[in-house]
């Protein structure tokens, strides 16, 4: 017999329904069991715990953000009007907030400018990333940490052939001869003097004579100049630091102690409110050459 012969049982026939009753999942009547009821509310316990935990997480999360943003701004306010001691104590409590690399720069600088070395050191090595090569050598040598300076010095000198401006010339110069140069960094140092001995502006120029006085040729240098030549000027002290060697008489020892004496002046000059400026490496290099010409004054005698 063909199927097309065949009635089929409609959908909502009797017998249609008895099949969906006889094959279907059975379903619970009778609601949760007591051990999964309280599985169930136990996970919903510990998601709304979780949501809440997230929200106060949140919450800190912005007043914390808020309260760093408030105090940057006062700590740059105060830093705009110069008010350092003031600045400082401003970023120690932010850096205690959040330690980020810009702001941790700006606390070892205002170190720095308040001449706290060792505590500029201290704070400048948290972030190595912001703590450049050649600050870290000035203070080294500021706090008086000569060996970590040596260090310090033969890394700021290692990319010496990769510089090409006058200004990192001198810069590296002027950190690289605080203390007698040993003989495997004469190189770095002849190249910086050259670089240097190009440059447009005086104290650029003045940095030559400091190498000189390092590689141990300073008088021969000097003599070999024109009497014209623009880098003869910014050597009065080192001239006077060599005459009193060669030739220690009393004449020489008062010269050398006047120009000491113009030395420390123009550092303390430096010195405004127990502060130096933005520069402050600089007093640090002239207290360098203070102490050189300390020692050649009270032995007659000093490395180069």
């Amino acid at each position: 017999m063909s199927s097309q012969g065949v009635k089929r049982p409609r959908y909502g026939s009797p017998f249609c329904l008895q099949l969906r009753w006889h094959f279907a999942i059975p379903r619970r009547t009778i609601g949760w069991l007591p051990d999964e009821r309280k599985a169930v509310e136990d996970y919903h316990a510990r998601q709304l715990e979780q949501a809440q935990r997230w929200q106060e997480t949140l919450t800190a999360v912005a007043v914390a953000n808020q309260q760093i943003r408030q105090l940057r701004e006062k700590a740059e306010e105060l830093l705009q009007k110069e008010e350092l001691f003031e600045a400082i104590a401003a970023y120690e409590e932010l850096t205690k907030l959040q330690l980020s690399p810009a702001d941790n720069k700006v606390l070892y600088s205002l170190y720095a400018r308040t001449m706290q070395w060792d505590k500029a050191v201290d704070t400048g090595l948290r972030t190595p990333e912001s703590f450049y090569v050649r600050d870290q050598t000035a203070l080294l040598y500021g706090s008086g940490r000569n060996e970590e300076y040596l260090k310090a010095r033969q890394q700021l000198l290692a990319d010496y052939q990769t510089l090409n401006q006058p200004w990192q010339f001198s810069g590296h110069l002027m950190m690289s001869s605080l203390l007698p140069v040993e003989s495997e960094l004469h190189p770095a140092i002849r190249h910086l003097a050259d670089g240097c001995s190009t440059s447009p502006e005086p104290y650029e120029k003045a940095m030559v004579g400091k190498a000189m006085y390092r590689l141990g040729v300073f008088e021969t240098w000097y003599e070999n100049l024109e009497d014209d030549s623009p880098l003869k000027a910014g050597q009065d002290f080192l001239v006077q630091i060599t005459q009193f060697k060669n030739n220690p008489t009393e004449e020489n020892r008062e010269k050398l102690l006047q120009a000491i004496e113009r030395q420390k002046e123009s550092a303390d000059k430096q010195i405004t409110d127990g502060a130096l400026g933005k520069y402050w490496w600089g007093y640090i290099e002239r207290m360098a050459w203070v102490r050189e010409g300390e020692r050649v004054l009270n032995s007659g005698e000093s490395p180069p």
